[in-house]
């Protein structure tokens, strides 16, 4: 088994968490949830190869994290927290 990733977050995907943890604990715990499998598989969930653009998204509830991944490095860069309805 490869060693975890390190998650990064974005100033964006940060400011977008810490809302949730605010306003929506539940979604922010699945979030989080999402983000520790991601640092053991990443590939693992919904995750779609973005089109048009460098990167990925998973799929967690109505959200959508943005992310691109550095094998090289071991990291992963969440780039934005989106809802499913607001376009990427």
């Amino acid at each position: 088994m490869a060693a975890p990733y390190r998650i990064l977050l974005s100033r964006r995907a940060d400011k977008v968490l810490g809302e949730l943890a605010r306003t929506q604990p539940q979604a922010c715990t699945a979030i989080e949830d999402a983000l520790a499998a991601m640092a053991e598989d990443w590939t693992l969930g919904d995750v779609k190869k973005l089109r048009g653009r460098q990167g990925y998204r998973r799929r967690v509830r109505n959200y959508r994290l943005l992310f691109r991944v550095d094998t090289e490095q071991g990291v992963i860069l969440i780039d934005d927290i989106a809802l499913h309805h607001r376009g990427y």
